[in-house]
């Protein structure tokens, strides 16, 4: 599905659906069991119905040999280059580049952190090493008279209080540390907590529509890489 969202055509206004020529060679094709590229490219409802495009988009209708001896080419390059590949039975595995990769084609329209805080006003904050003891009230809102917005990060005997600038970032560090276990870094929150809750919105949704399909798809492929 993806491949043929992405795949372009000519817009459909641009031809007249009463016309004979486009009439009679859709008739035909869909009447017709496809053949070959080699034989395709030699059939007339074929050649008729590409004539007709390439007169409606003002094209030289001379230059459809040139991309008839283009199609061959690469028809014929795949071939040799399949030919020469050694067949293996056993699906192969993907290594974690490749389905980082597949991962990012296949599933483009998922917004990255960075791309969500680029046009933000942020201020970066240190999270340490240490396990995270998020206040209980974080449900109320920006309502602290003191604007004591602080973060407990606690091992054994050690603790560490982290100071944020308002309710939404900690929410939105609260995500991030639940999902993805965000800890011993620098990570920019946006200063509004407005913008951080805007972010959070857009980052839960995509985390739940997309997550299992990207769980689906890795174990199709045999990965080993981990969904997140």
């Amino acid at each position: 599905m993806n491949v043929l969202e992405k795949t372009l055509i000519v817009n459909p206004k641009l031809f007249d659906p009463t016309d004979n020529i486009l009439k009679e060679s859709l008739k035909s094709l869909k009447t017709r069991e496809q053949l070959t590229t080699f034989k395709e490219i030699k059939m007339e409802d074929r050649k008729q119905l590409e004539k007709f495009i390439f007169n409606t988009l003002d094209l030289d209708v001379n230059d459809l040999v040139e991309l008839y001896n283009a199609e061959i080419t690469f028809v014929e390059n795949r071939k040799l280059k399949s030919s020469s590949v050694q067949t293996v039975k056993k699906k192969q595995k993907i290594d974690y580049d490749s389905s980082l990769k597949l991962a990012k084609d296949r599933f483009e329209e998922i917004k990255t952190y960075r791309e969500l805080t680029e046009k933000v006003n942020c201020t970066e904050i240190s999270i340490p090493n240490l396990e995270p003891n998020f206040p209980k009230d974080l449900g109320s809102g920006d309502s602290n008279f003191f604007a004591n917005y602080n973060v407990k990060f606690k091992e054994g005997n050690k603790q560490i209080t982290v100071n944020f600038e308002n309710n939404g970032q900690i929410l939105l560090y609260q995500f991030l540390y639940k999902n993805f276990k965000l800890n011993n870094t620098k990570i920019k929150l946006p200063k509004s907590s407005t913008d951080s809750e805007k972010i959070l919105k857009v980052l839960e949704k995509d985390f739940k529509k997309y997550s299992s399909q990207i769980k689906a798809m890795l174990k199709t492929h045999r990965s080993n890489a981990h969904y997140l």
